[in-house]
């Protein structure tokens, strides 16, 4: 059943303007990566006008164009992430796939911190070669288009140098033969 977030951001105890506004972009895009029937709606809608937030939605509904997560077999799917050879904590990720397809959004845990020499670990996925589009999430528009084998199931990827977040789709190699219905 789709589900929807009615009310989301922000603290019952108050927060600043600043907190407000990084809780609004947050929320925008961790839903691409989780099963939800829309973009949840933030509670704070006057802060959105009054200071012209509107390009926050521009950028996820950019992002989402011609994507139909109607009618899938879409699930939640743990990242991993690896620096250089060893794993990674400092970074997490919103995903949902169905081992051929998916989208995602990854972003640092700590505030503010840039990544470089990341790689993303999927596990899980369908054999092939996967395109991989990377997305600024700030400018809605992509930034980076990789080619990835999945070996052994998982598929490992190098993500583009990032500050705060960034956004992924999962498609089947564009060339790859549709199968037969």
């Amino acid at each position: 059943k789709p589900a929807l977030i009615t009310e989301f951001g922000g603290s019952p105890f108050a927060a600043g303007a600043d907190l407000l506004i990084q809780s609004l972009h947050n929320g925008l895009w961790a839903s691409v990566g989780i099963p939800l029937g829309g973009a949840p709606m933030f509670w704070w809608w006057g802060l959105v006008d009054e200071n012209n937030l509107y390009p926050e939605f521009r950028t996820v509904s950019a992002f989402m164009r011609d994507e139909d997560r109607r009618g899938t077999n879409f699930v939640v799917r743990p990242v991993q992430f690896r620096v250089g050879p060893g794993a990674s904590d400092d970074y997490a990720a919103t995903c949902l796939s169905d081992g051929a397809r998916g989208w995602g959004w990854i972003y640092s845990k700590a505030a503010g911190r840039s990544a470089t020499n990341l790689t993303l670990v999927l596990r899980d996925m369908d054999a092939g070669t996967v395109d991989v589009e990377f997305w600024d999430t700030r400018r809605g528009e992509p930034i980076a288009k990789i080619q990835a084998e999945v070996d052994q199931t998982a598929l490992r990827v190098s993500v583009p140098a990032f500050d705060k977040d960034i956004a992924f789709k999962l498609k089947p190699e564009s060339n790859r033969a549709s199968p037969a219905l």
